[in-house]
């Protein structure tokens, strides 16, 4: 007799708030079994490595033709493969050997559990099919076997061992078995995009006698209205930097600003404008002060929070780091094409295409900028929070994993006596984009106009090279373990209507 079974994932991030299911259910016999369909195998990708380790692969990227121009979409490829392996070890005969093919060399990580990362495995079994189950069965995806009589018990016993941040993950339909895989992961970004009003002082760069400020305030303070993909009134992140390579002394000459400025100093003293000042520094004290202070300008290099980018006529990359938690260091990356629509550029990306952006990715490092300019980056991030749910029945059948979703084929014998086929396999992701990061010590600087005598001072004109790396296009983004390079999420941005405002937190 067939059996029905649910293996669901949840994943939950704090920062990057997700929670991922994967179901897979398999159904109990009818009188009349259930008619098989089989599907037409993409050969171009069974007969080659999809996934060769567990870096980014073809496999990862498979699923991006799920894609669409009207709405958001999220999955998580280390949760899919979490799943597969758990049924290839559940597998026998020719069910096996397609998972297999598939999976290659990927390697589960056993995570060690935290308040961070909890990575949770059970296999329940209802109390009447306690003889349906082979006792010898071991997975590589570390699991422990739970007998339960109720939806009740299984989701008491997921709330108790993931502190009641996930508290339900089975409701109405009782199951005779679910396999879950539950990974919950609580982490923040190493510092904020944008400061609070309690961080002090906010980002304000202003050079001594130069033409030149930047400033981002704090996110409370945010006044403009943000478009992206031409609708308004979006929430937003923003920062920016500043690599001041312009050394303004050698370019233009000490004498010629020494001359420069006595004569301009001189004339201010002439029309007595002084007069309203308590004292008054001599010319030679005055242009010495300024050549100290513009003097200073040069090297600095200032920047509201800690990223990565890259830009160019056809593509905008941005990266930031997560915390790291007992050795797991996540980094988001967010791709937006310019100049094609967003459908067409994920039709055509690739592996390769997609690791040279990343190994492309510029750190805000004062060796990365031109000399003679003072380069000016400055962007805005839309947040979102969305919820989608990815059917990978039909794309598994295309990578000719068919035999398991066969009433007729399907061996799952490896664990259970009585024979069962998996009825279809969903991917549920919840995820938020938000602002909240550590709470850290101000990174930026605040420059002053400078030791002007009284009343006066003289800016001199200065080059900028101006990068503006704000995201107002849909785009695609990658969460990866940046040791491992394994992707847990890949996902898209149509739509950023649904962010809930969290200005207000303090993590």
């Amino acid at each position: 007799m067939k059996k029905k079974i649910v293996i669901v994932i949840f994943i939950s991030i704090a920062i990057i708030l997700g929670g991922v299911g994967l179901y897979v259910n398999l159904n109990k016999g009818e009188s009349k079994p259930k008619e098989d369909k089989f599907l037409e195998v993409d050969n171009n990708l069974v007969t080659k490595n999809i996934i060769n380790n567990n870096e980014l692969s073809e496999f990862d990227l498979y699923f991006l033709n799920e894609i669409s121009k009207d709405k958001n979409t999220v999955y998580s490829p280390m949760s899919i493969k979490y799943a597969l392996k758990l049924i290839d070890d559940m597998a026998n005969g020719e069910s096996k050997d397609q998972i297999a093919k598939i999976l290659n060399n990927y390697k589960i990580t056993n995570f060690n559990n935290n308040d961070n990362i909890t990575n949770l495995s059970t296999i329940f079994i209802t109390n009447n099919f306690k003889n349906s189950v082979n006792k010898s069965f071991k997975s590589d995806v570390n699991s422990d076997i739970v007998y339960f009589k109720n939806n009740e018990e299984i989701n008491k016993y997921i709330s108790n061992k993931t502190n009641n941040k996930i508290t339900k993950i089975v409701e109405g339909e009782e199951y005779d078995f679910i396999v879950n895989n539950s990974l919950l992961i609580d982490m923040e970004w190493k510092n904020r995009i944008q400061a609070l009003a309690e961080t002090k002082p906010y980002f304000n760069v202003h050079y001594s006698h130069e033409d030149f400020s930047a400033t981002v305030s704090s996110f409370e303070e945010r006044k403009d209205n943000f478009t992206f993909n031409d609708k308004s009134n979006k929430d937003y992140a923003e920062f920016a930097s500043v690599i001041n390579k312009y050394d303004i002394i050698n370019t233009i000459g000490l004498d010629n600003i020494k001359n420069d400025i006595s004569t301009r100093y001189n004339n201010w003293l002439a029309s007595g404008s002084e007069n309203a000042c308590d004292t008054i520094d001599t010319t030679e004290e005055y242009v010495n002060k300024y050549i100290s202070e513009i003097s200073a300008n040069y090297k600095k290099i200032d920047s509201s929070t800690d990223y990565r980018y890259y830009i160019d006529d056809e593509v905008k990359v941005f990266s930031k780091e997560l915390k790291e938690y007992n050795g797991t260091k996540l980094e988001y990356i967010g791709i937006m094409p310019i100049k094609q629509d967003l459908n067409t550029y994920a039709n055509n990306l690739s592996v390769d295409k997609i690791n040279n952006l990343i190994n492309s990715l510029i750190n805000i490092e004062y060796n990365n900028f031109e000399e003679g300019y003072i380069t000016y980056i400055h962007g805005r991030i839309p947040l979102f929070k969305y919820n989608y749910d990815l059917e990978l029945t039909d794309n598994l059948k295309k990578l000719n994993i068919q035999d398991v979703f066969s009433y007729s084929k399907s061996d799952l014998s490896n664990i259970f006596k009585t024979n069962v086929y998996l009825d279809n396999i969903k991917n549920s992701t919840e995820i938020s984009f938000t602002n909240d990061g550590i709470k850290a010590s101000s990174i930026t600087s605040a420059y002053g106009y400078g030791a002007g005598d009284c009343g006066f001072d003289y800016l001199f004109e200065v080059p900028v090279k101006e990068i503006d790396m704000t995201i107002d296009k849909p785009f695609i983004y990658l969460i990866r373990d940046k040791n491992t390079k394994e992707v847990w999420f890949i996902g898209s941005v149509n739509d950023a209507s649904d962010y809930v405002k969290q200005i207000n937190s303090t993590k």
